[in-house]
Parts: structure tokens; C-alpha cells; sequence
């Protein structure tokens, strides 16, 4: 019965453990055959003009994590005067009802220097998954700015979403929207977190991604 009971509580534990789960794929932009002009694998640029305003960084120094990470300049192609709409962006799956949190660590190229983190999200229903935005019609989106100085890792928090009703998958994008054309900002180890849907508990079982595992 001791047996049953400390069981149980592993359960639990294991459970409470994976309410959140990471929804991102290579959240540290360390997998992909690397080219400085190249995005890691999962993610894809988008760039409304032409220029391009993003740089894959591989300096195991000058990382937050790993080796890789993102140096993406503002919305200005560097040393024109062309505007241009610059994200980094994955598709993910989501529920609607369900919240979401996003983090991400970010930095500038000098101290004092003001960048605004900002994060994009498209939710988007059956209809618009097939669409990637911004071709994409939105059941909503969010978009949040955080102001960055420094020229050290700082992680950035932007808090919950929830996804709308209706919604069965998020566009999730970094970008970089301050500044003249010259400044830069630094991402590393971004992350979604949102409730992993695979989990269940019984007294006498536990199911995790599928698997079942009898507790007796």
C-alpha cells in the first residue's frame, strides 16, 4: 500500500512537472546546416521589401546558450532608405482557451543603446494555417515591445496570451522595430510555453505523449 501511495505521488509530481511544455522547435537556433544568411532550422524570415536584416551568429562567447544565435537589425535595410518589415517566425500548434508565455533573451551591440524586443503572434484558425502570415487572415494578433539597453543577456518577458476561440495554430515572430538602420539587437533561447495536452493521470496509471505506464 506504501508502495501504491509513493506511486501516486511520483504521478503527481510528474504531472505537475510537464503542465507546461515548450512549443518551439530549436528555441536556441542551435540546429541547421549554418550559413550567416541562412535561419536555423524551424524558422523562417520575413521580409514585406528586399535586404536582408537578419545575420545567423555562430561565437560560442558571445552566446547566451550553445554557440547560435540571431543578430537582426530594424525595420531600415542597412545604409538605405528602404523600410522593411523584418521578423524571424515559426508556426506552432495551439488551443484556444489555453494561455501562453513568451520569453526570450535579448541584447544590444552597445551598452545605453535602445532596441525594442518585440514579439508578433498571429492566431490563426484551419483556414489560415494553409497561409503564413501576413498573407494569413488573422483571428487575431498580438504584438508587444519591450525596450532593451543593455549589451548584456537579459531576459525578456512578455508575458500570457491566450489564444482566441477558434485558433489552432500561432505564427510566433522576433523583431527588431527601433532604431535608424544601424542598431542591432541579439536573440537567443526564445520560449512559448503553453500546457501540454498529452499528460494524464489515474490512480493506478500515467499517459505521456501517448504511453501508458500501470502503476501497480
Amino acid at each position: 500500500m506504501k508502495e501504491k501511495f509513493l506511486l501516486m505521488l511520483l504521478a503527481i509530481a510528474l504531472v505537475a512537472g510537464a503542465a507546461q511544455a515548450e512549443m518551439l522547435l530549436n528555441p536556441g537556433f542551435e540546429e541547421g546546416v549554418f550559413d550567416p544568411t541562412f535561419s536555423p532550422d524551424h524558422w523562417e524570415n520575413y521580409y514585406t521589401t528586399y535586404g536582408h536584416v537578419h545575420t545567423w551568429v555562430n561565437n560560442t562567447a558571445g552566446a547566451h546558450s550553445g554557440s547560435k544565435y540571431i543578430k537582426m537589425y530594424n525595420w531600415l535595410v542597412l545604409g538605405t532608405s528602404y523600410v522593411t518589415s523584418a521578423y524571424l517566425g515559426q508556426l506552432v500548434s495551439v488551443k484556444e482557451g489555453k494561455d501562453y508565455t513568451f520569453t526570450v533573451w535579448a541584447k544590444n551591440d552597445v551598452e545605453s543603446q535602445a532596441n525594442l524586443a518585440n514579439i508578433y503572434v498571429d492566431w490563426l484558425d484551419s483556414a489560415g494555417v494553409g497561409h503564413p502570415s501576413p498573407d494569413a487572415v488573422a483571428l487575431d494578433y498580438e504584438s508587444v515591445n519591450i525596450v532593451v539597453t543593455d549589451a548584456d543577456w537579459v531576459e525578456i518577458d512578455f508575458g500570457a496570451f491566450t489564444a482566441p476561440k477558434g485558433a489552432v495554430a500561432a505564427y510566433v515572430f522576433l523583431g527588431n522595430i527601433l532604431g535608424n538602420g544601424l542598431n542591432a539587437i541579439y536573440y537567443d533561447d526564445v520560449s512559448m510555453l503553453g500546457p501540454d495536452p498529452n499528460v494524464h493521470a489515474g490512480p493506478d496509471m500515467i499517459s505521456w505523449d501517448g504511453e501508458t505506464v500501470s502503476l501497480t
